[in-house]
């Protein structure tokens, strides 16, 4: 399986599917040490599933957002432009973070980016993924999650049922306010795979975590 290195911090800049698709792209594509490629924008575009006006429009987001170094290149013997050189800033943009001692750089394979989910669902699997322990699990709150990635808890909700319903994703809920996730690696796998139950717990004395299990119960189709 094929490892990269990515920046965290990117699924927490609100940033659009597509946006969030062309940076794996180029970080796939990076040199491990240098952190820099030079592709074609055909090539970035079949990488990232969409077309090469859309890399164009996300390169100049990265590199705005300071994620990225474009270098255009022209050939000498006709002065036409060719392919331009992109360097991942990666250090840059985690100083913050790297001074605390926690680096927001996390390893991830082909397998964590499907051009088929939904932009958030996406978004909200490789945040679980980059939260995941040695134990291959990740125990996070509902609304955690929701503020990291700047969406609404109801749209988490149905990000997870998502992941969840396409055998992404084993959802256990601990007692208390935290879920217990388990990304799958593949659907054939999870086909395999005994799934987890989810057990909801009522708290009787936070009503409104009470309330969000229920949804969240109905959403998955769960009895509490």
């Amino acid at each position: 399986m094929s490892f990269y290195l990515y920046n965290a911090q990117v699924l927490e800049m609100g940033f659009s599917k597509k946006t969030l698709l062309v940076y794996h792209a180029l970080c796939r594509m990076a040199n491990s040490k240098t952190r820099s490629c030079y592709p074609g924008k055909g090539k970035i575009a079949a990488a990232a599933g969409c077309c090469e006006k859309t890399v164009q429009r996300a390169t100049k987001t990265l590199e705005s957002a300071g994620l990225l170094r474009i270098e255009e290149k022209f050939r000498k013997a006709d002065g036409k432009q060719s392919s331009n050189d992109y360097y991942l800033l990666d250090h840059a943009t985690d100083k913050a973070s790297m001074s605390t001692g926690r680096s927001s750089m996390k390893r991830a394979d082909q397998s964590d980016l499907d051009v088929n989910l939904h932009g958030c669902s996406l978004k909200v699997l490789l945040y679980i993924k980059s939260r995941m322990g040695k134990n291959q699990i990740c125990s996070c709150r509902l609304h955690e999650i929701a503020s990291k990635l700047r969406l609404s808890v109801r749209s988490v909700q149905r990000c997870l049922n998502e992941l969840y319903r396409t055998g992404r994703l084993s959802i256990q809920t601990e007692t208390g306010s935290r879920n217990v996730y388990r990304p799958v690696q593949s659907s054939i796998q999870a086909k395999n795979q005994n799934p987890i139950r989810i057990t909801l717990q009522k708290s009787r004395t936070n009503a409104a975590v009470s309330t969000l299990y229920t949804a969240i119960a109905g959403i998955l189709r769960f009895r509490i």
